[in-house]
């Protein structure tokens, strides 16, 4: 599965919760707490859709997230 660009959404949604259809593109709901919009979703037919957090503002990131290998681990702070 690529990466998704979801930047666009930023000027609309900024600070919101938004549901996704499962081709990850239509937004089908959104709100401002996570309860609201599942309770939303759920009314549109939605039960188990994408959910994202749009940022409060946009931030620059580079990099790459990798999530078998945390950036900090007890036992390796040690050595």
């Amino acid at each position: 599965m690529k990466p998704k660009d979801w930047t666009h959404l930023h000027p609309q949604y900024a600070g919101k919760w938004v549901a996704f259809a499962e081709d990850r593109e239509s937004v089908v709901a959104d709100a401002k707490t996570l309860k609201t919009l599942m309770k939303r979703a759920s009314k549109k037919g939605f039960k188990n859709p994408i959910v994202f957090k749009v940022p409060q503002e946009m931030v620059p990131y580079v990099g790459q997230v990798n999530h078998r290998f945390p950036i900090y681990s007890p036992s390796v702070s040690s050595i």
